[in-house]
């Protein structure tokens, strides 16, 4: 039971800090400079969702330039924003969204111009959730530690 307690302490230690570093990415992307960019086309990631079923996941494929230098990204927002769904499904709510040879902001780190997004925002929930559950399980192996 001790090895048990352990663990699930170490890993709270890791949801926690998985959960920081994702909140730090969304805090640096926000002071990103920003440049007009155009939507190629999308791009439709397979993944395995909840009950082993197929999953897509889809976003938008933009092209833009900084410094003369011509960039692409794939890269939706540093925030988990993803959106399962069918194929069909997916493709069509990013194309209505950002139609391809649409104009979009485009924010990208001026030290690293290849990284980029073209959603900023912050998004919370996950990362509070992922926090309060790493300290639980740390408090948790604190509490049974043997």
């Amino acid at each position: 039971m001790c090895i048990a307690w352990s663990l699930s302490g170490g890993i709270g230690v890791l949801v926690g800090l998985f959960s920081l570093w994702n909140l730090a990415r969304q805090l640096t992307a926000l002071r990103w400079s920003s440049t007009q960019g155009v939507v190629e086309d999308h791009v439709v990631r397979r993944r395995v969702g909840p009950n082993d079923e197929t999953m897509y996941e889809a976003s938008p494929r933009y092209a833009y330039e900084v410094g003369g230098a011509r960039f692409r990204g794939d890269r939706f927002s540093y925030a988990d924003t993803s959106r399962m769904d069918t194929q069909q499904g997916a493709v069509e709510a990013i194309a209505r969204r950002f139609p391809a040879g649409s104009t979009v902001a485009v924010y990208y780190d001026p030290r690293h111009p290849e990284r980029a997004v073209i959603d900023r925002g912050m998004r919370w929930f996950r990362p509070a959730v992922g926090l309060a559950a790493g300290a639980f399980l740390v408090v948790a192996s604190r509490m049974f530690d043997c």
